[in-house]
């Protein structure tokens, strides 16, 4: 299947370098593009949870009470509760659009690195979602000119990129993020994408600029439950620039504490110093100075 997806994404750059052979060149590379991403998604496969599922367990719970209302005139608590379960989920799915796509994402990095995805990795993979969405209403009949085929390409060529090389193969590229003493909005971009949680590890280990700060995605330095990979450049950082990660500390305390373990909030009272004084507790961060800090 990756080598139909690859074939497909061949053909999607050869038309666009010859439009004028084609009478819908743009069309014709955008259903090229859609038919890669299918290839990649059969590997996931369909049995995820998604808005699809949960339709069809509402239509499935209703029906049960119909039937019930209907034959016996009376309806048991118990196919409320289903009815009512099915409702909550179905509302959850949308709320959560693109969450099936990005559960057949999180399967495939399981599957590569024998690692869940993070918070960070979550977001990156509901770019996937988008990317379908886009392919399929051009397949469907919306018309693509030049600028969006190509942008379109560019994403699902990078996204594909990280999602099947490995991290020996990332590395370089990594390093070279990493040491930008000035890195730009392109380059945050690139990090934003990483669905692997190696690569976020391996990124904030050598990350020295204070400039990712504003220019990196919150999900992507935030804590979690079990790790923070950011930790690590956070700490380094605090050396050189205490008064900016202090500011972004204090920005983001309610962010922070509601991610770190303890659920620690400022409802309860808790100072930038106090939250600094949960933060030793959370992995990657251990053993920090919190000189300096009010």
């Amino acid at each position: 299947m990756l080598a139909g997806s690859g074939h497909l994404l061949l053909d999607s750059a050869q038309i666009m370098n010859a439009p004028a052979v084609f009478q819908a060149p743009y069309e014709v590379a955008q259903s090229c593009l859609r038919g890669a991403l299918d290839s990649v998604l059969k590997i996931a496969g369909e049995d995820f949870p998604g808005l699809r599922s949960a339709t069809k367990a509402v239509t499935e719970a209703a029906g049960a009470v119909a039937d019930a209302w209907r034959h016996r005139s009376g309806v048991e608590a118990g196919d409320l509760d289903v009815l009512v379960g099915a409702v909550d989920q179905l509302r959850a799915e949308q709320e959560n659009r693109g969450g099936f796509r990005t559960r057949q994402i999180g399967h495939l990095v399981l599957e590569q690195t024998l690692q869940e995805m993070g918070l960070a990795e979550t977001e990156a993979a509901r770019s996937w979602s988008a990317f379908y969405s886009a392919a399929s209403g051009v397949l469907h009949g919306s018309s693509s000119g030049a600028s969006e085929a190509r942008h379109q390409f560019y994403d699902v060529t990078a996204a594909m990129e990280h999602l099947f090389l490995g991290l020996p193969e990332r590395a370089d590229q990594l390093r070279e993020l990493a040491r930008l003493d000035a890195p730009v909005e392109r380059d945050a971009d690139e990090v934003a994408r990483m669905t692997d949680p190696r690569a976020g590890v391996y990124f904030f280990q050598a990350a020295v600029s204070g400039r990712w700060l504003d220019l990196l995605p919150l999900s992507r330095l935030l804590p979690e439950e079990r790790r923070w990979p950011a930790g690590q450049y956070l700490r380094r950082l605090l050396a050189d620039e205490p008064v900016r990660v202090c500011a972004w500390v204090e920005e983001n305390l309610d962010a922070i504490c509601a991610r770190g373990p303890g659920r620690c909030c400022r409802r309860s009272g808790w100072s930038v110093r106090r939250v600094w004084r949960c933060v030793p507790c959370w992995p990657g961060w251990c053993g920090h100075s919190r000189n300096g800090l009010s």
